[in-house]
């Protein structure tokens, strides 16, 4: 048949563009949780140059105590205990590490949908690092860091990012508890 021979004197071979490496990336996130190609912010902040916070988890984690701070990434678990007086705790990823990140009630119910809702996104916040730890051969990054966030926004691409057909659609979970 001409349809699977490309025609006359066709070679059959369509010419499918492969999956760039966002797209891959979502693609095993939709269907596993998960992507052992890579985190899907080392693919975005290939994609998105100039849009993309400063620093990395990794270099977050050596900034100094009470720094202004902004980082992109994914929360992997958020915790609301009873005893926690409305403050909600999370943990935060990107391709470099984790964070630990402190929303106080009226911070977490002025952003509630958008941190719940939306996989990808950019916290703000003051950096709190544990200063009080008596150990002198733990470095800056082995000491318990905290982001007191003050401000949640989706990470969005803007039209010069070509992120294929699903765009930002990430099916990312995070484990929740109360």
């Amino acid at each position: 048949l001409a349809l699977f021979s490309g025609g006359e004197g066709g070679t059959g071979v369509v010419p499918f563009r492969g999956f760039r490496e966002f797209e891959t990336i979502q693609s095993d996130y939709r269907s596993y949780g998960l992507s052992t190609q890579g985190h899907p912010m080392q693919a975005l902040r290939k994609l998105l140059v100039g849009r993309m916070p400063a620093h990395t988890a990794r270099e977050v984690k050596n900034l100094p105590n009470r720094k202004r701070v902004e980082v992109a990434g994914l929360v992997i678990a958020r915790q609301r205990p009873h005893t926690g007086n409305g403050t909600t705790f999370a943990t935060f990823e990107d391709e470099s590490g984790f964070l630990d990140l402190i929303l106080h009630e009226q911070v977490y119910e002025k952003f509630r949908e958008l941190f719940v809702t939306s996989p990808l996104l950019i916290v703000s916040g003051v950096l709190q690092r544990d200063t009080d730890l008596k150990d002198a051969s733990l470095g800056p990054a082995d000491r318990a860091v905290n982001i007191i966030v003050d401000r949640v926004m989706p990470l969005v691409a803007g039209p010069e990012a070509d992120l294929g057909p699903l765009g930002m659609d990430l099916r990312a979970s995070s484990h929740d508890f109360r």
